[in-house]
């Protein structure tokens, strides 16, 4: 920028005053309170953070929610909060007997292999 503009640019704010750009959001949202009505969801951490908060927004959705993670007292906690539409399992397996496979591995080497539970 040369002198000359920024002279011209000093002057206009002088006389002016500071450009206010406006700037207008409309955010709407649609909210069925029963999208999920008679849906089973299974969420996996749900015991506290987000994990929690989805199971709380499914349940509010009309779902029935199982629950699971590593601490029982946290799940159970968080079951109680939830409401009568939520369940939990420490242990995720033993809960599901439709899963058809799990998934072995080391985190560490990216390998994975398959094991048919059937």
């Amino acid at each position: 920028m040369g002198i000359r503009a920024a002279l011209k640019r000093g002057l206009r704010y002088i006389v002016k005053g500071v450009p206010v750009v406006k700037v207008e959001v409309n955010i709407s949202q649609i909210t069925m309170p029963e999208l999920l009505k008679d849906r089973h969801i299974i969420i996996t951490g749900g015991g506290r953070g987000l994990g929690f908060y989805m199971a709380k927004k499914c349940v509010e959705l009309g779902a029935e929610v199982l629950i699971t993670g590593r601490n029982e007292q946290t799940l159970l906690e968080a079951c109680q909060k939830l409401g009568e539409k939520c369940h939990f399992q420490a242990r995720l397996l033993p809960a599901i007997r439709e899963i058809t496979c799990v998934v072995i591995g080391n985190e560490e080497s990216h390998e994975y292999k398959y094991k048919k539970i059937r």
